[in-house]
Formats: C-alpha cells, structure tokens, sequence
C-alpha cells in the first residue's frame, strides 16, 4: 500500500524522507506547494517518493503557499522527481485540473507530457497504470473525447467514458 502524505513545506520533505527511510514506507508526496528548490524535489526522487503537485492557482493565504509561485513548475520539472498534477477538490474544483497544465506548458512542458500530468503519471504513481492512464487493448477505458485540442480554452468535451460505458455524449 502507498501512504499518502500531505506535504506542503520544505522542512516536511525532510521529515517525509526520515519516515520513508526509517520505517521502509511506500509513500507520496502530496502538494509540495511551498517547495521552492529544485533541490527539495531532487530529493524526493532520489528517494522513489513521487510527487502529486498542486494545487495551482490558488491564493497564498495560508502559511503553505507563502511561496507557491507557478514558477515552481519549472523546478520540479527540472527535477528528478516523478510527478503528476493535483487540485485538491473541493478546495480547487476538479474542473480546474486541465487549466493547471497551463503552468507547465509556460515553462516549456510539451503538450503530450502535460496531458500525461493528469492520466498516465497519475495512474503510475497509484500504481494502477496496468489498468488506467493510457489508451491501450486490456484497459479501461475511461476517457474524454474533445471537439478540438483539449489544451484550447474553449475546448469542449463530445464524450466522456467511465470503465467501458459512455456516460455522456453530445
């Protein structure tokens, strides 16, 4: 089973990695929005512990978003840290999760690896890529078909499908 553990400051990262070590634990690294060193993040994958970022675009008005700039992308991307993209629903509604790609995308992210933040990264770090995350025979399919590139904001969904069924079209 995977621990996963709410990690918002750089001293937690730390207090993270002690844990993993000490008491051999599967372990995620939930938000680190308050990560601002690239350093932090290479640590974290030094040690197998992915990172579920996020959420972006919100306001620092708690302690653990002092500095949670979009540039911290940049940093995690440069990483070499695994990682895929969060909202933390209901704080930051899910719907917001494809617009998040958006600080990626600014950083240099290419659009196939941004969409793989949200399906194929997020199942590999639950471990339930055999079954999820990609387009491939054997797994469920659950996806959403878009009228035009889902990174356009004006992009709309024709299909959504859970598991196999079609759970609404257009």
């Amino acid at each position: 089973m995977t621990a996963k553990i709410h990690v918002h400051k750089e001293d937690d990262v730390f207090y993270l990695i002690k844990l993993v070590k000490k008491y051999n634990l599967k372990a995620t690294a939930d938000h680190t929005g308050d990560v601002f060193h690239k350093e932090i993040f290479d640590e974290l994958g030094k040690n197998n512990i992915p990172v579920v970022y996020g959420p972006l675009g919100s306001l620092g008005y708690k302690v653990e978003l002092k500095h949670a700039y979009y540039q911290n992308a940049k940093l995690l991307m440069d990483s070499k840290a695994f990682f895929g993209l969060m909202t933390d629903h209901p704080v930051v509604h899910v719907y917001s999760l494809r617009d998040s790609l958006k600080f990626f995308l600014i950083q240099g992210m290419s659009e196939t690896e941004a969409i793989s933040l949200i399906t194929y990264k997020n199942a590999k770090i639950l471990g339930i890529d055999d079954i999820l995350g990609t387009i491939e025979k054997g797994k469920l399919a659950s996806l959403v078909v878009w009228d035009k590139n889902p990174l356009n904001l004006s992009a709309f969904p024709v299909m959504v499908m859970g598991e196999g069924k079609i759970l609404r079209k257009k």
